[in-house]
């Protein structure tokens, strides 16, 4: 969730599901690890990518989010409190404050 809020144009709400490697593969999804575009430097590596996205991919997709939703594995973050949580990761050197795009910049800083 840092690694999404952080690479954001602005602070908002976030809401993240939870997908299950092993249902992506188990359900005929190519996965590959790949660098994410994010500031906070220990979360780059972290990032997956599915590969080969069409039509009939994505809706699969579309059934596992569902079915994580259904089963409860999802959270909606308030603002305020993605605001805490990058503010802390700035406080812990996590994210170079400079980093960040000017809107969340601006945001955490008032």
């Amino acid at each position: 969730m840092l690694a999404i809020a952080a690479a954001g144009e602005r602070v908002d709400k976030l809401d993240v599901v939870w997908l299950a490697d092993e249902e992506l593969r188990s359900d005929g999804l190519s996965l590959a690890d790949t660098n994410g575009r994010t500031p906070v430097e220990d979360l780059v590596t972290r990032h997956v990518d599915v590969r080969s996205l069409d039509y009939v991919r994505l809706g699969k997709i579309a059934h596992h989010v569902d079915r994580a939703i259904k089963d409860t594995r999802h959270h909606r973050f308030a603002k305020g409190h993605v605001k805490k949580l990058l503010l802390a990761a700035v406080g812990q050197g996590r994210i170079n404050v400079y980093d960040l795009k000017d809107g969340i910049r601006a945001e955490i800083s008032s």
